[in-house]
């Protein structure tokens, strides 16, 4: 049980540290078919980085891989996603017995660790101020989705600033850089956007401005071919530069689908009798 309440944890670090320098969210490319050097025209992608998305309701269980240094977990976890509202986890790591759970909400992240009675709970602005970047519910949403978006210190100072590059052989990117929001920090970054030749999103990178530094973050998405829905088949986050090296989570969204009935409430909701644990301490603790 010690190691569930670690995977509990774990998928929180993970999430927390993805949401560096990001917050607008736009559409999400896709294409039946190969759209060739039409779908990477430089208006159409800087345009899909600040259009609204249509908002839905989803839910399904989904799978989700989580490495911890040279352990690795595996756990169903039902979700909720109503989009632009919140994000509901219910980890069941086996058959009828519910570990935890997760709230993403537009007030912050919060984390139950039912198997100890504890949990963790952090606002947006918490979250930011203790890791020295802007941080919100609508990046992480499009982080784990899939939906490219624009960071909003980019956005600010203008669409026209990205670089546009055709790869050979087909797709694109578009690229920026983005100043870190932390007092006297001055960390200056690049990030990327790289869409297949299909037109669909397939990575999203975060470096230090200064290259020597290398890579930060990144996510990479693999396309559902077999359905038209509006998530990936898989999400997958990288910390460090070697994307080579295991990813440190994987998200299987393939049974995930659109949903009309009812949802569950997305307002966290803790015992009493539950100790609270500071996100610091819980960075601290996977950290080790």
């Amino acid at each position: 049980m010690k190691q569930t309440a670690i995977y509990i944890i774990g998928i929180f670090l993970c999430l927390s540290l993805a949401g560096c320098g990001v917050s607008h969210r736009g559409s999400r490319a896709s294409s039946s078919g190969e759209l060739g050097a039409e779908a990477y025209s430089e208006s159409r992608l800087r345009s899909l980085l600040s259009a609204p998305s249509q908002r839905k309701t989803l839910r399904g269980a989904m799978t989700v891989d989580l490495q911890l240094g040279k352990e690795n977990f595996s756990s169903r976890v039902n979700t909720t996603i109503v989009q632009g509202e919140g994000i509901y986890w219910s980890v069941v790591p086996f058959p009828l017995v519910e570990a935890g759970r997760v709230w993403f909400t537009p007030s912050g992240v919060t984390v139950v660790d039912r198997i100890h009675g504890r949990y963790a709970e952090a606002t947006n602005r918490e979250l930011s101020d203790y890791l020295g970047f802007p941080l919100g519910y609508t990046e992480i949403e499009a982080l784990l989705t899939g939906q490219p978006f624009l960071p909003e210190a980019a956005r600010e100072r203008s669409v026209k600033a990205l670089v546009y590059r055709v790869h050979e052989g087909g797709g694109a990117e578009l690229a920026g850089n983005i100043q870190s929001t932390s007092p006297g920090d001055g960390a200056a970054y690049t990030f990327r956007w790289s869409f297949s030749k299909e037109g669909f999103p397939e990575l999203f990178d975060v470096w230090h401005k200064d290259a020597a530094k290398g890579r930060i973050f990144a996510l990479r998405y693999r396309p559902n071919t077999e359905s038209e829905g509006v998530l990936p088949a898989l999400t997958e986050f990288f910390l460090g530069k070697d994307l080579n090296a295991s990813p440190k989570l994987i998200i299987d969204w393939t049974r995930v689908q659109p949903y009309t009935g009812s949802v569950p409430s997305l307002t966290p909701h803790i015992k009493d009798s539950y100790k609270r644990i500071a996100v610091s301490d819980l960075l601290r603790t996977l950290a080790k």
